[in-house]
């Protein structure tokens, strides 16, 4: 049972990855896009980069392959990367724009989810 559960966090990295691709692709009217500042867009961008980064670092974890400073680069590298070709992508679907707010916002959840990861591994060595 452990070794199904040890590709569990891969697997809902990709769906989230998806998710976020998916609802990136939803296009809007005019009317309806407010520029000013949503606090539930940030609270999406904060909330899904958290778990993306989250879930990528703990699946990096599960392996041996990388010493711990290389799971740092390489999910923060991997989410940084994703969150601004999600607005780039955005910027070619009718009615989305990109932001580089949000990418800010995607930034500080993906950090933020590192850290909240790396203290629970590093707690649970101790």
């Amino acid at each position: 049972m452990e070794n199904k559960l040890k590709y569990m966090p891969i697997v809902v990295s990709i769906l989230i990855a998806i998710t976020i691709f998916v609802v990136s692709s939803i296009s809007f009217s005019e009317e309806t896009i407010i520029y000013a500042i949503n606090l539930k867009s940030i609270g999406y961008h904060f909330s899904i980069f958290f778990f993306l980064s989250a879930f990528l670092m703990l699946a990096l974890s599960n392996t041996e392959k990388f010493s711990n400073y290389s799971i740092i680069i390489l999910t923060l590298i991997t989410c940084l990367l994703y969150a601004f070709l999600d607005e780039l992508h955005q910027f070619f679907v009718p009615g989305r724009y990109l932001s580089f707010a949000d990418i800010a916002i995607d930034s500080l959840g993906i950090i933020a989810g590192m850290i909240f990861v790396w203290s629970f591994i590093y707690l649970k060595k101790r």
